[in-house]
């Protein structure tokens, strides 16, 4: 087997590798440093337009405005305005990055070496994903007994073997690595997936495989069926070794929707242990009641915090939060009614633009990731503040530029 990648596969290997292992500032300026390579050195133009444009600059605007006014009145700190610009700067940058690699005037990069990249990325990140796990498992100071002390020791996991493994399962005929690698690839990340115990982890596959069209090719069925066998199965050996850890990812995944309501009236210390999230959106809702009618509409921009008092040193070294578990409520305090109206239109005009994709399979995709942000954003950061989640953007722009360029409609858009 033997892969032939140009500098510019290796250069997309270290993005996605980026966006798992280091901070949000490394990964602007990782990608700051290859746009402006690509535009002074190289000669070449970068497109804003990205999908749905001009909500998601209408909403950098005012962002930016509102942020800007309350860092000189001292509402906002410098610090945390640059945090949350940082933030939303990212699909962009994302976007545009992929844009570049997948439109084959700039760098004439083969489509299916941009797959086969995601794929060996993932093999990378799900290798150094499993053997950090066991040597943290080999080395550990205390006892694995739920889902906390799971992660504390082996982290959250990772978004690209997800991603990897519906490309290994839909796309197999467009990689080319040999069955039994494929075969090893599978396992390797359904593994990666399954040690971590993350809910958003199986919703985010679920979507996407709800909406790859499975159901018109039996081959695709079985492929399916095999890797839900896989997920049993390994769902089954954990149990035998660790069957707290089980009990306690059914029990948290059965109260999902119990974790994730705010409508109490009063909260007991134990109440905000038991549900953090749900305690964030309650204070949330009531810092947003609070406030005057002009930051309801338009938010606090760039930099608003939500004061949690003593609760917020659960989850951070500061008596304030930046970013809140659920997107749409951090989306919420930054951007008022407005902003959360203006993110859900940004996130259909991502759903919208899978019908300029010539390729069924692509738009599929497409649809698949949308559903996804729409969906997880509720559940954690979002693509706006988040970058495992904005590296989505990323995925829209190599998906969408495989088969030529977008119908004029589009650009017109």
């Amino acid at each position: 087997m033997v892969i032939n990648f140009s500098k510019y596969n290796w250069i997309l290997i270290l993005i996605l590798s980026s966006s798992e292992l280091f901070s949000k500032e490394t990964n602007l300026f990782l990608l700051l440093f290859i746009l402006l390579y690509y535009v002074l050195v190289r000669g070449g133009r970068l497109s804003i337009s990205i999908p749905g444009a001009k909500y998601y600059f209408t909403l950098l605007i005012v962002g930016l405005f509102i942020g800007i006014v309350n860092v000189i009145i001292n509402e906002n700190t410098v610090f945390n305005f640059v945090k949350h610009f940082i933030y939303y700067l990212l699909p962009l940058f994302f976007w545009q990055f992929g844009y570049i690699l997948s439109n084959k005037e700039n760098l004439s990069c083969k489509p299916k070496n941009i797959k086969e990249s995601i794929v060996i990325t993932a093999f990378l990140l799900s290798s150094y994903d499993l053997i950090g796990s066991i040597i943290s498992f080999l080395s550990r100071t205390k006892e694995i007994v739920d889902l906390y002390s799971l992660r504390s020791e082996f982290g959250r996991g990772f978004y690209v073997p997800i991603i990897a493994l519906y490309l290994v399962l839909f796309y197999s005929r467009e990689i080319k690595l040999s069955k039994n690698f494929k075969r090893f690839l599978v396992l390797l990340f359904t593994i990666s997936i399954l040690i971590h115990f993350s809910r958003t982890h199986f919703i985010i596959l679920l979507i996407l495989v709800f909406f790859s069209g499975f159901e018109k090719n039996m081959k695709n069925i079985k492929k399916i069926i095999f890797a839900g066998t896989l997920i049993l199965a390994g769902v089954g050996v954990l149990y035998l070794y660790f069957p707290n850890l089980v009990i306690d990812f059914y029990n948290k995944t059965s109260q999902s929707m119990t974790e994730i309501t705010f409508s109490k009236s009063s909260w007991s210390h134990k109440d905000i242990i038991w549900n953090w999230r749900g305690y964030e959106m309650y204070s949330a809702l009531n810092h947003f009641k609070s406030s005057s009618f002009f930051e309801q509409i338009l938010g606090g921009g760039f930099g608003t915090v939500l004061y949690m008092g003593e609760y917020a040193y659960l989850v951070s070294d500061l008596p304030y939060l930046l970013f809140l578990h659920n997107g749409y409520f951090t989306t919420l305090l930054v951007f008022g009614v407005s902003g959360v109206i203006l993110f859900v239109l940004w996130v259909l005009s991502l759903f919208g633009y899978s019908k300029y994709i010539n390729n069924t399979q692509d738009s599929n995709f497409i649809k698949g990731l949308a559903v996804v942000i729409l969906f997880t954003t509720y559940f954690v950061n979002g693509p706006l503040f988040s970058v495992s989640q904005a590296t989505f953007l990323l995925y829209f722009a190599l998906f969408s530029n495989n088969h030529g360029e977008l119908d004029e409609d589009f650009k017109k858009n």
